[in-house]
């Protein structure tokens, strides 16, 4: 009934629970908790945890933290932590950094970005922060263009908590897209190169288009980096990675290097179209002189690559923007679609 969002049928049933004398357990109070608070119902799923506590039923953990993170979850994370003492007295309750991060999770979707930094700030006096609720501020700060503060947290990791939070793939990817929408290109480097360090990669799925965008700012290096990593683990580089280093290449006048990679998307399991390929090239504008379009042209003419659709398509927008003296701008968010 609660999954399908049939409130009534829930508060019904608890009714009928109450009429035939039998007495409601726990368990059944967390449900109720859960269905006033996705009504909006925030005084009444109060009410009936102080009603199940006059009943004499003895609570468990998940009750007091199903009405905590509904009270932060509507801004009143400061009533919340009457909860959090409850849940630090009864058994089985699992340890708070759990019961810390759902309420910064349940605060943050609710849209209470300041009460977030509250309870994390609130929970350092109860217990040591691990990598999930780090993960779970940076999170905060990087949707919220935080920058600095993301920035202070991640470096207060190695600084303050050690081994017991030890980086993970999401906090390197949480500050690397932190990093990239502050345009702190150098401040980026230094995350992505702490991040392979560890041993992590960058999800090209997820987050191929920052690569893009530092290599853009100058950090073309990174990007080729990334490349050769994904060739060597076996996999497959994004088509997106294939097309802006092939369009470095023109850029730098490299055309033999621009040739080789052609001729590898060529037998990648995928295609590049046309317009893919003439819109990453007029992103470029003036970077990209029709001198060197023309030169790139030839070089691929010459080199007898295969007659594969990748290929045939990067000729065709070559021939199509030769005759163009100045590229126009390509809206960013046509980009991700070629991820």
């Amino acid at each position: 009934m609660l999954r399908c969002g049939k409130y009534d049928l829930v508060h019904e049933f608890f009714n009928k629970m109450n009429r035939s004398g039998q007495a409601p357990k726990a368990l059944t109070y967390k449900v109720l908790v859960r269905a006033f608070w996705e009504e909006g119902k925030v005084n009444e799923a109060v009410e009936s945890v102080r009603d199940m506590e006059d009943r004499g039923v003895v609570g468990v953990a998940s009750v007091y933290y199903e009405l905590a993170c509904c009270l932060c979850h509507h801004g009143r994370w400061r009533d919340a932590m009457h909860e959090v003492d409850k849940i630090r007295r009864v058994p089985q309750s699992k340890p708070l950094e759990y019961t810390f991060t759902g309420m910064i999770l349940a605060a943050m979707d609710g849209g209470h970005i300041h009460d977030c930094i509250a309870i994390f700030e609130h929970m350092k006096s109860h217990c040591v922060p691990n990598i999930g609720t780090i993960n779970t501020m940076l999170r905060v700060y990087c949707q919220n263009d935080f920058f600095s503060a993301a920035k202070s947290l991640y470096e207060e990791i190695k600084i303050t908590y050690g081994t017991h939070c030890t980086p993970d793939g999401y906090t390197y990817s949480a500050m690397l897209e932190a990093s990239a929408n502050a345009l702190e290109w150098e401040y980026f480097e230094h995350v992505y190169r702490e991040m392979v360090f560890s041993g992590y990669q960058l999800d090209q799925t997820k987050h191929g288009l920052l690569l893009v965008k530092a290599s853009r700012a100058g950090k073309g290096h990174l990007l080729e980096h990334a490349f050769d990593t994904i060739l060597e683990a076996g996999e497959i580089p994004s088509p997106l990675y294939f097309i802006e280093l092939v369009c470095q290449a023109a850029r730098d006048q490299n055309y033999e290097k621009a040739v080789t990679l052609a001729n590898a998307a060529a037998y990648a399991p995928f295609q590049i179209s046309e317009t893919q390929w003439k819109d990453i090239l007029k992103s470029y504008g003036r970077k990209i002189s029709t001198d060197s379009l023309h030169k790139l042209l030839a070089a691929i003419s010459n080199c007898h690559l295969p007659s594969e659709a990748t290929v045939s398509n990067l000729s065709k927008a070559l021939r199509a923007l030769c005759g163009n003296e100045t590229f126009g701008y390509m809206d960013p968010s046509r980009q991700k679609e070629l991820l």
